[in-house]
């Protein structure tokens, strides 16, 4: 009994042994698997910094470059609107000029009328009295031809029927030679007429240069943007029409029905334009001048 327990306790022993060391062998195994784990967890978080530096450094380059052609853009417009408000300046300092210019002319033009008006108020009256004495005479001899024919008539009623007759026959040769009288003085007249004048009425009208019948749109840089859009028949232009509400109220707006007129007299591009207001002018030139290459296209 005594043999048996003690081998029992050997194989107790040395189960406890063995499973002593297979546990160390566990424990060493998971720490080195531990340590292996650390290390590619180690190397994959460093891995993702690195990555994530790169991703940061690119997003700031790109929102450095970003910025910087912001703030060229920026500066680029705000210059070019620096420009146009001293080119505007400019104009509205030609326009007080023109003002003033005008002002004076009209003043001129006032006096010149004024001290003009003495001797047209004298040469009025001369030619009234001399119209109310033309009056007077005209007057004076259509009744002396209201006298004329009713002595004749009782003259007639006097003689006998042969002069009656005669006299019938004078008169009716006088009526015919009074009828011819007004057409032969207008045909001198029409003879005498300049040959000016017809070789006038015969010229063909400006402008007849065969256009595509309908309307156009063009758009040209001002101040702001000029639209134009012109309506045309085969012969010249009919109306034109234009949108500069992005001009100037005061310059560009104001000497916007000037430039229509002054399109629609010329029918081409080479107008005087407004002074004061160049950039609007040169952009309804502009825009007038590819209308009129739209009309005439025959592609």
């Amino acid at each position: 009994v005594f043999e048996d327990a003690d081998k029992a306790a050997q194989q107790y022993v040395e189960s406890v042994r063995a499973l002593s060391e297979r546990e160390d062998a566990i424990v060493a195994q998971r720490e080195q698997e531990s340590k292996e784990k650390a290390v590619r967890l180690l190397q994959k978080t460093e891995e993702r910094c690195r990555e994530k530096v790169a991703e940061t450094k690119a997003k700031c380059a790109a929102l450095e470059e970003e910025s910087r052609l912001k703030s060229e853009a920026y500066w680029e417009k705000a210059s070019r609107k620096m420009q146009i408000f001293v080119a505007s300046h400019q104009e509205l300092k030609g326009l007080i000029g023109g003002f003033e210019r005008d002002m004076k002319d009209a003043k001129d033009a006032a006096m010149a009328a004024r001290q003009a008006s003495v001797p047209a108020r004298e040469a009025y009256e001369a030619l009234r009295k001399a119209a109310e004495e033309k009056a007077a005479e005209q007057a004076a001899a259509k009744a002396e031809e209201s006298e004329a024919p009713a002595e004749e008539e009782e003259e007639k009623a006097e003689a006998p029927a042969e002069e009656e007759e005669e006299a019938a026959e004078a008169s009716a040769e006088e009526e015919e030679e009074k009828a011819e009288a007004p057409a032969e003085e207008k045909e001198e007249k029409e003879a005498e007429a300049p040959a000016e004048e017809k070789e006038e009425k015969e010229e063909p009208e400006e402008g007849t240069v065969g256009y595509i019948p309908g309307e156009y749109t063009a758009k040209a840089q001002g101040y702001g943007e000029v639209t134009m859009t012109a309506e045309f028949n085969e012969e010249r232009i009919v109306s034109i029409g234009l949108d500069v509400s992005n001009e100037t109220s005061s310059i560009g707006g104001a000497a916007s029905k000037k430039l229509i007129r002054q399109c629609l007299r010329e029918q081409s591009p080479e107008i005087d334009g407004v002074s004061g207001a160049t950039l609007t002018t040169n952009a309804v030139k502009e825009c007038l001048a590819d209308c009129i290459s739209q009309a005439s296209a025959r592609d």
